[in-house]
């Protein structure tokens, strides 16, 4: 492994202490494409090791929790009460009120990033945005109302 995959792993160690963003930390760990037993022999001091631990072994929980949500759903099918499925896109749909959306791992959470990776579904990954809320009030406009959701 090069200095650089090191340096970057430290990064992504960093990212979880400082931010306590650990879907973040982890979908930037996935892309690197480390597997445990590499990390293991790199001898990364204790809160570096125990951090990336931590990130592993959610990756690994929910690689397999994907596995069995695979599908996105249709529009009205799974989709909880007030919100709309998204098979992807750019940027977050125009019709977005701003608040909860689905991660593809299941969890419901406020999120506050309309121009991030989540939206995009490039590859399978547990922290895709499936549904979103949606403001009544505005018709979805652009590639919400063409293509992107449901």
């Amino acid at each position: 492994m090069s200095d650089f995959n090191r340096g970057y792993m430290i990064a992504v160690s960093n990212l979880l202490t400082m931010y306590g963003r650990e879907e973040i930390a982890r979908g930037v760990l996935d892309q690197l494409g480390v597997s445990r037993s590499t990390m293991e022999r790199l001898g990364f001091d204790e809160p570096d090791r125990s951090n990336l631990r931590r990130l592993f072994k959610e990756s690994d929980r929910l690689a397999a929790l994907a596995k069995r949500k695979a599908t996105i759903p249709a529009t009205g099918e799974a989709v909880p009460a007030g919100m709309k499925a998204w098979h992807g896109g750019g940027a977050a749909p125009s019709d977005w009120d701003g608040g909860k959306v689905l991660f593809r791992d299941g969890k419901i959470e406020p999120y506050s990033h309309k121009d991030h990776i989540c939206w995009c579904h490039k590859e399978p990954n547990p922290s895709d945005i499936i549904a979103y809320t949606t403001n009544a009030t505005t018709p979805a406009t652009g590639h919400a109302a063409t293509e992107g959701e449901g």
